[in-house]
């Protein structure tokens, strides 16, 4: 039986309220990992588990406007007019790669292989390079690639080879977003085949070598060089079950914290009862409430060092006010503006691409660039859209007043 898109929704937005309401037990689960101020801040542990809950609940109200909002858009299931092969859709026949498709496919792994090598494009290495290389190939792996993997996705990229894709950009770009976005666009791609099973598979594939990830960027990448033989190394080290189940429980709870759930729902609470984060029109444009959210919001000075901190756009919205009416109003703010720009990234898409194959990655950006941050690639995407939805329209124009000059 077919699940409407509003069930779908419902289902996802129950599954976030439970991650907010149960924040209590995952932070006190994991406190040891936690410090008062820094890097892992999570502030006093002043609180039990029922003031604990009832931050969660403050947190979970604010919030709700915008997730809802930007899971009104989510791209669950192939839209009306979205050109559907009658035989794919009775399982007739699947689509195949072609040989330049598959060409294009390896050509991405092997760059992705040379931007290792000369140490490009890799989180928290820092390599002097000309004309500002690394960052230059952080921006191609982490948003051209999968702009570029979205038709060979659409043509029938499988499973296996998206895994496959995602271990090498991943590890060699020593970062976690890179790592699960084409898995996350293999399952928004292919949600008409979508079964149990393949979901089952996405969600193991990105909460292990997320985990494993993390681990390699914990113990190599911040204490030693970055390399295949030091990853290997490390791999080995785990030498017993105990170690790895306590490696997958620690790092876990990670994917938590990178999209500001967990340390950020409590810690969200204090800030905003100290009035630290409370830049309004930073947040709005950047997603953070203040320009210094590493030292306001996790009492951390990173100065000059080569790895950046800020506080996720959900929890520096709870922290915008202390006014509980005035934390609603800033949250239905928020919301309409996201409300607004997808509307206008859906119609940019449907006029630039009309088959709507670029909408999930788009739509997955941003996800990513309003929940976690920064919000102004948010703002950036939609105006790149509307310039280039221009720019087709300004050259369709020139184009047949050409036609029309040549024929008379």
């Amino acid at each position: 039986m077919r699940i409407s898109i509003r069930k779908k929704i419902i289902t996802i937005y129950l599954f976030y309220a439970f991650l907010i309401l149960t924040t209590p037990i995952l932070v006190n689960y994991f406190k040891e990992d936690y410090y008062t101020s820094g890097w892992m801040a999570i502030g006093s542990y002043t609180f039990d588990f029922i003031d604990g809950l009832t931050r969660s609940f403050y947190f979970l109200i604010i919030t709700s406007i915008p997730i809802l909002t930007i899971l009104h858009f989510l791209p669950l299931s192939k839209e009306n007019n979205e050109k559907i092969n009658i035989k794919e859709s009775l399982g007739l026949s699947k689509p195949e790669l072609n040989v330049s498709s598959k060409v294009i496919y390896w050509l991405l792994i092997l760059i992705s292989l040379v931007f290792f090598s000369y140490n490009l494009g890799i989180t928290g290495v820092e390599t002097p390079t000309p004309y500002k290389l690394s960052g230059i190939a952080h921006y191609l792996r982490t948003y051209i690639f999968p702009l570029i993997l979205v038709p060979l996705l659409s043509k029938g990229l499988s499973f296996r080879l998206t895994v496959i894709y995602s271990i090498v950009v991943g590890i060699t770009s020593a970062s976690r977003f890179t790592l699960v976005t084409p898995i996350i666009l293999y399952a928004l791609i292919n949600r008409r085949e979508m079964t149990f099973r393949i979901l089952l598979k996405v969600i193991f594939f990105i909460v292990i070598f997320f985990s494993f990830l993390t681990y390699f960027r914990s113990y190599v990448l911040f204490r030693d060089e970055y390399t295949f033989s030091k990853l290997i190394a490390y791999t080995f080290s785990i030498d017993n079950d105990e170690q790895t189940i306590k490696i997958l429980l620690s790092y876990i709870h990670q994917i938590f914290i990178r999209i500001g759930l967990a340390r950020d729902v409590i810690l969200s609470m204090e800030v905003r009862e100290l009035g630290f984060c409370q830049d309004y029109i930073n947040f709005f444009l950047n997603g953070s409430g203040s320009t210094n959210s590493a030292m306001d919001f996790y009492g951390v000075d990173i100065g000059n060092g080569r790895f950046g901190i800020s506080s996720p756009t959900l929890p520096s919205l709870v922290a915008l006010s202390n006014n509980n009416l005035i934390s609603l109003f800033f949250s239905v703010v928020f919301s309409l503006i996201i409300f607004i720009e997808l509307k206008l990234i859906k119609y940019f898409i449907v006029k630039i691409f009309p088959d709507r194959e670029y909408f999930p990655i788009l739509y997955l950006f941003f996800f990513a660039f309003s929940i976690i941050g920064p919000l102004l690639f948010g703002h950036l995407l939609t105006a790149i859209l509307f310039i280039t939805q221009i720019l087709k329209k300004t050259f369709i124009v020139l184009f047949i007043n050409h036609v029309r000059k040549q024929t008379q």
